[in-house]
């Protein structure tokens, strides 16, 4: 039998495909994976959410999508307009790239957060932050932004860059969601490939939410080969899977 580590691991993922070009079958396999194993969410381009949803619809597992990715360089309405789209399509929650690198980026990014939220208040918005190309005050600041506008989860990173998630990212980050005058999620994402290194986010998680309370409505972990390791590994001691 899996053990309830594992199992709130797995309950806490966002399985993801954000391979450009991705063929329609890796986005079904990656759908059902999903759900025969109960993950919180898949994560996909917007061109694959209509697919996603179809295959995924009655099964608990939610489709989430990523706006202004992975640059974070698109126009305010441009974004608004990618979102209209992926909305219409079917998305559940949306993974917002706020424009770290642009000038003024807490300014930009609670603006951009906030029309975002406002557009569509029904679905968590995660705001990713790309933690690692920046130094603890400014992702502080960065993180507090996206409170000011609104966002539902602080996201670590969009596994595109040099550096991902980290221990540290995740404390500042919780750091300013324990500030917070309302409750907000952590999702951490970037490089997250083994049972260890989430071990060590859920345990940050616990710490911070409380052990009943950092499920998947606080806590999410972004990956894309997490999945097989924690099956294969439950699998290899239970004889299962």
């Amino acid at each position: 039998m899996t053990d309830t580590t594992t199992i709130a691991l797995i309950g806490a993922i966002d399985l993801t495909n954000l391979e450009t070009g991705a063929p329609s079958e890796a986005i079904e396999a990656l759908c059902v994976k999903a759900n025969r194993f109960g993950t919180a969410a898949v994560c996909v381009y917007p061109e694959h959410v209509a697919l996603a949803r179809r295959l995924l619809e009655d099964s608990g597992v939610k489709v989430a999508t990523v706006l202004n990715f992975p640059t974070g360089r698109a126009s305010l309405q441009q974004v608004l307009d990618e979102a209209a789209h992926a909305v219409k399509l079917g998305a559940e929650e949306l993974d917002l790239v706020v424009p770290y690198a642009l000038p003024h980026p807490a300014r930009a990014t609670e603006a951009m957060v906030a029309a975002i939220k406002a557009a569509h208040p029904e679905l968590p918005l995660k705001a990713i932050l790309e933690t690692g190309e920046m130094e603890s005050d400014e992702r502080r600041a960065l993180a507090r932004a996206a409170i000011a506008g609104g966002a539902d989860f602080l996201k670590t990173s969009t596994g595109k860059t040099p550096h991902g998630a980290s221990p540290e990212a995740a404390a500042d980050l919780l750091a300013e969601i324990a500030a917070a005058d309302r409750d907000l999620g952590l999702k951490v994402s970037g490089g997250i490939r083994d049972r260890a290194a989430a071990l060590g986010y859920l345990a940050q998680a616990r710490a911070a939410f409380g052990p009943e309370n950092a499920g998947p409505d606080m806590f999410r972990i972004g990956c894309s080969g997490l999945l097989d390791a924690l099956v294969g590994e439950a699998g290899a001691a239970s004889g299962s899977y």
